[in-house]
């Protein structure tokens, strides 16, 4: 599984391909803490180049490359 509290302290720009073999291409804008959003996992949120906002639970994220 992806720790991706790290991205939370940079906020880079990350290609992230999905498990189900999805590429996205943004820019971190936060980690989210999953108790506190009542979840069941922590979650990473970028913003694409066209402005719309996707998330992602570790356990969707097959790998992640800073670009």
């Amino acid at each position: 599984m992806i720790d991706i509290w790290g991205y939370g302290r940079t906020l880079p720009k990350l290609s992230i391909e999905t498990v189900d073999g999805e590429t996205f291409k943004g820019q971190v804008i936060g980690v989210f803490d999953a108790d506190e959003l009542e979840e069941s996992e922590d979650s990473l949120s970028l913003e694409l180049a066209d402005g719309k906002i996707v998330s992602f639970y570790p356990s969707e994220i097959k790998s992640v490359h800073e670009y």
